[in-house]
């Protein structure tokens, strides 16, 4: 055993210092997440490319995508072989602790499933979810922590982790009352939109003081402190009106239009498809299109 061999010869395996062999682990940890958000970049410039290859006449049009592309691709290559070096170096395998295990246990407890196509986040189905029961999950976490610091003889970890579990449940809750005045697909009066901003504005304030080292937010973050109020105004609904979901379906059904034209020149195919597409989500435009001259 790893514990066995570090007490025999005084906090070392083989040759190389135990520290060496975590630090190892970690620059893994980093480069598999490099990898995985340039996999990321690499799927969506070729999407783009895909998508504008049928109205260029020539490769020389793309030349600027495609180099991108193959630098990407190029830095990709280099990553897989740092991490496959680094692998062979380390005898310590990556993996799950106790602490990622009892949290992934509570949240299935609680039917909140990590997307595991996205990077094991949480969709927006999960992510409500969460917010009706994160109360739960933090202080089940709470115990567990308890548990394994004990457990391990570790006071640090049941400070720091106690001690995060609550600044966490603090900010999801008033993050959860955000979420329950604009995430819908209600009708919203000018008198209930005035509540809207003083919930932001005390969870932002929340989220800067107990993390203060996040000075940069994130862009959804950004979205409801900034934007929200003002569109919630202006069109008196809540956010459920213009959903990821919608945008994911128009996309999927232009692109059954686009390749149902695959037979016609990129740009008479391109245009076709917009005004095919158009037509199916406002069908009176039809009304307004010019008639053919019947043949006698």
């Amino acid at each position: 055993m790893i514990g066995d061999e570090l007490l025999k010869n005084g906090d070392h395996l083989g040759d190389t210092p135990f520290e060496n062999h975590v630090a190892g682990l970690r620059k893994i940890a980093d480069l598999e997440t490099n990898a995985t958000e340039l996999q990321g970049q690499i799927d969506s410039i070729r999407d783009a490319i895909d998508m504008i290859r049928p109205i260029c006449n020539t490769e020389h049009e793309l030349h600027s995508s495609l180099k991108e592309q193959a630098k990407l691709e190029n830095n990709m290559e280099k990553i897989k072989l740092k991490l496959k070096d680094l692998k062979t170096k380390t005898v310590l395998q990556l993996g799950d602790g106790p602490l990622v295990e009892n949290f992934d246990r509570i949240m299935d407890e609680h039917k909140i499933y990590r997307e595991l196509y996205y990077g094991g986040i949480l969709n927006g189905n999960s992510c409500d979810q969460f917010l009706k029961v994160h109360d739960s999950v933090f202080k089940e976490l709470e115990k567990v922590i308890v548990k394994i610091a004990i457990g391990m003889r570790l006071p640090d970890v049941y400070t720091e982790g106690t001690s995060l579990c609550s600044k966490l449940n603090q900010v999801f809750q008033l993050r959860a009352r955000v979420h329950r005045l604009i995430s819908h697909a209600q009708p919203i009066s000018d008198v209930e939109t005035g509540g809207i901003q003083p919930a932001i504005d005390a969870y932002m304030s929340c989220f800067r003081q107990e993390f203060p080292e996040e000075s940069v937010v994130v862009l959804k973050q950004h979205l409801i402190e900034d934007q929200t109020v003002d569109d919630i105004r202006k069109y008196k609904f809540g956010l459920g009106m213009v959903g990821e979901q919608g945008f994911e379906s128009i996309h999927h059904k232009f692109k059954g239009i686009f390749d149902g034209h695959s037979a016609l020149a990129p740009a008479k195919r391109l245009l076709c498809s917009m005004q095919e597409h158009h037509l199916a989500i406002n069908p009176k435009l039809e009304e307004f299109r010019p008639k053919k001259p019947r043949l006698e």
